[in-house]
């Protein structure tokens, strides 16, 4: 999305003050993530990761819709706070759940694969034309994908537990 509304921006000439409350939306949804996850109990967390990967699929399904500049940047909030949030969630879950031995190796395959992502997310971004609607409803169903590949990995059950990545 971050990419996505980057070329956007620049394809629609948007104004200085457009660009500023993406941007604004984004840090300001990247900082919150923070705070939050650093302050509230893992079960909290937990639960506001779900619902911040939830929303902002709901949120680019709308400016898909009917794009502007205020459901854009509340897109990038939620996608900040959500990025956030799950990188938390995901750094609880590999303290606890991987072995001592294992744990850096298993922190650089999920840095690993959260770099990978952002590129893969940059060449769909560069995939895509720069259409406000296309861009969104992509950006709607990738989070859906995301949540679903999850629940299949996590809802395994008689299995022993593996890594994601």
């Amino acid at each position: 999305l971050t990419v996505f509304l980057a070329f956007l921006l620049r394809a629609e000439n948007a104004a200085a003050l457009t660009i500023g409350a993406v941007l604004g939306g984004a840090v300001v949804g990247q900082v919150l993530g923070t705070l939050l996850a650093s302050r509230l109990r893992e079960q909290v967390v937990r639960r506001l990761t779900l619902g911040a990967l939830v929303a902002p699929a709901v949120v680019c399904a709308g400016a898909a819709w009917q794009p502007g500049t205020g459901l854009a940047a509340l897109a990038a909030a939620l996608t900040g706070l959500g990025g956030a949030l799950s990188k938390f969630r995901l750094d609880a879950v590999l303290q606890l759940e991987v072995p001592g031995r294992q744990l850096s190796g298993a922190f650089a395959r999920a840095e690993t694969g959260l770099q990978l992502a952002w590129a893969v997310g940059g060449a769909v971004a560069l995939a895509i034309p720069t259409q406000a609607s296309v861009g969104f409803a992509v950006a709607a169903l990738l989070p859906v994908l995301g949540l679903a590949l999850g629940l299949r990995i996590g809802g395994r059950k008689g299995q022993p537990k593996r890594p994601v990545m």
